[in-house]
């Protein structure tokens, strides 16, 4: 853990001033704390959160107003808030994922229908030329293994 919040701490000291670090290094050791009563060792705790780099990253990316404003929300010192904190965090992440997919699942959707109604008509145009086209390829092969067969 020590080392954890070390190298947070140095990861965010490069961006952020010292009284933000130390509410981000603050949560995280209460996140700790959290996890060591609800029975996780540290080592799971540690697997959890992954590398600090990555959380440091994320913290320093995070651009958009109303996920720092919840990601701030959710350092506060106390073990309570921590805990009531950390759902925010989820909440927002899990809605944002929800949005993401649902964007995703319109446009596929989309993308499939003009792809099958473009496939649609460029049959309907096609059929037509093909449906002779094929009359006379059908019929030249049974002539040919008509012939075929008398030699």
């Amino acid at each position: 853990m020590d080392e954890f919040l070390k190298q947070l701490r140095r990861e965010l000291s490069m961006e952020l001033n010292q009284e933000e670090v130390q509410k981000h290094v603050d949560y995280y050791y209460n996140y700790f704390q959290v996890e060591k009563k609800s029975g996780k060792s540290e080592q799971e705790t540690l697997q959890t959160l992954g590398n600090p780099k990555w959380i440091a990253k994320s913290i320093l990316n995070a651009s958009d107003a109303f996920a720092r404003g919840a990601y701030e929300a959710s350092t506060q010192r106390t073990d309570s808030n921590t805990n009531a904190s950390k759902g925010n965090i989820k909440t927002v992440s899990k809605t944002k994922i929800i949005m993401i997919l649902v964007i995703i699942g319109v446009i596929v959707l989309a993308g499939v229908f003009l792809v099958m109604t473009a496939l649609w008509t460029i049959f309907r145009l096609l059929l037509p030329i093909l449906v002779p086209l094929i009359v006379l390829v059908v019929a030249f092969a049974v002539i040919r293994n008509i012939i075929n067969k008398q030699k």
